[in-house]
């Protein structure tokens, strides 16, 4: 009898890279996981090395979804907040450059 091939799971795992010093950092947006290194070919490699290991020990586990149990990041949701400030910032200038009451729409309208 034979055996059915397992449906493969892709996953998509966002990072943000950023310098500190010398160091190259990758952080995930989604999860709390982070990688260093001092280029970016060895950031890539410590990272999915990180990933492919965190996962390698969830299947260990019998965990049925590796990935699902990563620790959660909030660099997302800040991220997130943070887009959605700035775009309320930009059409509030939008709207002034576009001839709107420059001093009514700048002006205090709550309590002293």
């Amino acid at each position: 009898m034979r055996r059915r091939p397992r449906a493969v799971r892709k996953y998509v795992i966002r990072a943000v890279v950023f310098q500190e010093g010398e160091w190259l950092c990758a952080q995930c947006l989604e999860y709390n996981l982070v990688a260093q290194a001092k280029s970016l070919k060895q950031l890539s490699r410590a990272l999915q090395r990180l990933i492919v290991a965190h996962v390698a020990v969830r299947l260990e586990a019998d965990d049925l979804d590796p990935v699902g149990a990563f620790p959660r990041g909030i660099l997302l949701e800040q991220l997130q907040r943070a887009t959605r400030l700035v775009d309320r910032v930009d059409r509030n200038r939008r709207r002034l450059l576009a001839g709107g009451d420059e001093e009514s729409s700048l002006s205090w309208r709550g309590p002293l």
